[in-house]
């Protein structure tokens, strides 16, 4: 199952079809904003221009906005910085579900957008742990993700309402920006152990949705296996594919996992489709996280010349700017998978915003009164 995220592309989408045009008057929430039946948000309308307060008019599906949302806006003459007046109506709500037409005018022009407003079914699940791939930050001496799981299920498991837990596996992605894929692939079997934490907890239970997602992906690939025995002055003709490349000879994995070694004689072979100029080892980093680039002149970045002298390395000419000193995320879709009550609403190709429709509907955050 896959949850769409299309990167820039998606962040393009959002500008041309949420924002208004140059010199026109804008609504947020933005055109086709979806909003949890009973949730708060805040209303702003934003002019082009100063005018009075008898000129700025706002309805929703026709009713004077006071009405509609129970208490006036405030009308701000003249925003700080800007010749423009606009008005704010914080922590509002919407409780009935449906389609609502909201229209602004400033006496000469108008502007219409349309929100959804959607209710959930009944509650499902007691508890929803969503896991995700990252950037969150991490230090020396915290604990391991996993018994950060175990720690946080022991004291949520204790509320009798249930608990929504998100778990971030943020050294995945601060390995992958540097191209550092062992150590990113070993942080991978850590969420892989905190996720068999989470599935343990849930057990029998019935009442726990689980969610494992990332919130980007990285451009890299696994095309086979580097084989040292193979007789070459050039790494790249120790490169195995196809049915060339056999199986890695790492040793089988330890009571945690992972491979007590790394640096075995085949080894899998990994690369990254975007990078900085940099020197290309094909071996493990083992004596500290990969640093790619360093600082050169006028601001840009050159190819780390600590591995250069790493026998059979190859400098690799960069696809990125020169100012980028380490790769960047890619805009593929990327995994989403899930287990427990909902999780049968996770299937397809689905839009980065389903997942929190997913969760307040496992919830029931917005279900309709008992009758």
């Amino acid at each position: 199952m896959t949850w769409r995220i299309l990167g820039l592309a998606m962040t393009w989408a959002a500008v041309v079809l949420g924002a208004a045009p140059a010199g026109a008057i804008t609504i947020y929430p933005i055109d086709r904003a979806q909003i949890l039946a009973g949730s708060r948000f805040d209303l702003k309308v934003e002019f082009d221009g100063v005018l009075g307060a008898a000129d700025a008019k706002v309805t929703i599906d026709g009713t004077d906005l006071s009405t509609a949302l129970g208490r006036p806006a405030t009308f701000v003459e003249r925003e700080a910085g800007v010749a423009a007046s606009a008005l704010l109506l914080r922590d509002v709500s919407l409780t009935k579900p449906g389609r609502y037409a909201i229209v602004a005018s400033d006496g000469k022009t108008s502007r219409t957008v349309g929100w959804e407003v959607y209710g959930t079914g009944p509650r499902k699940a007691r508890n929803v742990i969503l896991f995700k791939q990252g950037t969150v930050t991490s230090f020396p001496e915290q604990p391991d993700l996993v018994d950060m799981v175990k720690t946080a299920l022991t004291v949520l498991a204790r509320h009798e309402d249930g608990f929504v837990l998100l778990v971030e596996s943020g050294l995945i992605d601060k390995y992958s920006h540097p191209l550092d894929w062992e150590r990113a692939v070993m942080d991978t079997i850590m969420l892989d152990r905190a996720v068999a934490v989470a599935k343990e907890f849930a057990g029998a239970r019935n009442d726990t949705l689980i969610m494992v997602t990332a919130d980007h992906t990285h451009g890299l690939s696994l095309v086979g296996t580097v084989d040292d025995s193979v007789r070459s002055q050039e790494m790249r003709d120790r490169i195995g594919v196809h049915e060339k490349a056999g199986y890695p000879n790492y040793p089988p994995a330890n009571d945690e996992g992972y491979p007590p070694r790394l640096d075995v004689s085949r080894r899998l072979a990994i690369f990254f489709s975007v990078f900085p100029d940099y020197y290309e080892t094909y071996r493990p980093k083992l004596d500290g996280p990969f640093v790619p680039a360093v600082g050169g002149p006028d601001k840009s970045y050159v190819a780390n010349e600590k591995y250069k002298d790493t026998p059979g390395a190859v400098l690799r000419v960069g696809n990125l700017p020169h100012g980028a000193p380490q790769g960047v995320h890619s805009g593929e879709d990327v995994l989403l998978t899930a287990t427990g009550p909902g999780a049968e609403r996770v299937r397809g190709f689905l839009d980065n915003t389903e997942v929190f429709r997913i969760v307040v509907d496992a919830l029931g955050l917005a279900a309709a009164p008992a009758q």
